[in-house]
C-alpha cells in the first residue's frame, strides 16, 4: 500500500489509472480519505441517505475526481470551503483546477457545492 500511495504523490492520475480498478485499494483509500470528515459531515452524508463508503466509492468511481482529491492543495481549497464558504469561493474564483473540482464533485455526489 505504501508503494501506491508514492505512486499517488508523484503522479496522481497515473496510479488512479493503475490502481482506479482494484477493490483493495479502492477501499483502503476510501478509509484513508474519508476520516477527513468533521461529525456534521458524516451526519450530512448519512442524512443524504448514503454512508461514507457510498460516498468513497461515487468519488473513487470518477478517476480523475479521486486523483484531483489526492492532491495536497486541492484538499487545503476544499477545508478552505469548509472552514469559510464566501471567502474560499472569492479566493478560488479564477482557479480553474479547483473550481473544476467542484464541477466534478457536485456531478459526482448530486449536489449542489
Amino acid at each position: 500500500m505504501q508503494r501506491v500511495l508514492n505512486e499517488l504523490q508523484t503522479n496522481p492520475a497515473a496510479a488512479m489509472e493503475r490502481y482506479g480498478g482494484d477493490k483493495d485499494v479502492m477501499g483502503v483509500l476510501a478509509k484513508l480519505t474519508t476520516f477527513d470528515m468533521s461529525p456534521e459531515q458524516w451526519k450530512a452524508i448519512q442524512g443524504m441517505g448514503a454512508s461514507p463508503d457510498d460516498l468513497a466509492q461515487t468519488i473513487y468511481s470518477n478517476r480523475q475526481l479521486a486523483a484531483s482529491l489526492q492532491q495536497p492543495h486541492i484538499r487545503a481549497a476544499l477545508a478552505e470551503f469548509r472552514a469559510d464558504p464566501v471567502a474560499a469561493s472569492a479566493k478560488y474564483e479564477g482557479n480553474k483546477e479547483v473550481t473544476d473540482v467542484l464541477d466534478l464533485l457536485e456531478k459526482s455526489l448530486s449536489i449542489e457545492v
